[in-house]
């Protein structure tokens, strides 16, 4: 997904801590040394603390130091919230939760990129058999899909339901 950082990344597994609720520096850099992908890279905490202080220099800056905390950054006590251009590109100004996966070369769990048309498919799996939700141009769009059918899904009590 352009502009998505690279799944496994430092960067990436912020993200993935932010939409999971956690705000405060302390509680990001223990979601993210806490990782698989963290132990393999020898991420350490020096990495996080430094990718999260980088963000504002980038372009587009998907997160950001919450104002009273751009005061006193180096406290664990540091808050951190997703930029406008990362909820739109996430789908929380929808008030969804996307479902980031570093295991998925689109960066989403259960989006899928077509070789041929280079379009994005998204699907959910009920009671064991697996359903397309559709052909998306992009995979943030077909990710958008996918987190609204679970949330209906959730909504409906559906039994079998997976991700």
């Amino acid at each position: 997904v352009e502009g998505l950082p690279r799944p496994g990344s430092a960067r990436y597994r912020v993200l993935q801590a932010l939409l999971g609720g956690k705000t405060s520096r302390a509680d990001i850099v223990e979601y993210v040394s806490c990782s698989l992908e963290a132990a393999s890279l020898e991420v350490n905490r020096k990495t996080i603390v430094g990718a999260l202080g980088r963000e504002r220099h980038l372009d587009p800056a998907f997160f950001e130091a919450a104002e009273e905390t751009k005061a006193k950054a180096s406290e664990d006590k540091a808050l951190y919230a997703l930029t406008a251009r990362g909820q739109a590109l996430l789908g929380d100004a929808q008030g969804l939760r996307l479902h980031l996966s570093t295991r998925s070369k689109t960066g989403f769990a259960k989006v899928y990129q077509h070789g041929d048309s280079g379009r994005f498919e998204a699907q959910r799996t009920v009671d064991g058999k697996t359903h397309s939700l559709g052909s998306f141009g992009s995979a943030v769009d077909a990710a958008v899909a996918y987190a609204k059918a679970l949330g209906q899904a959730a909504a409906a009590g559906e039994a079998g339901a997976s991700a």
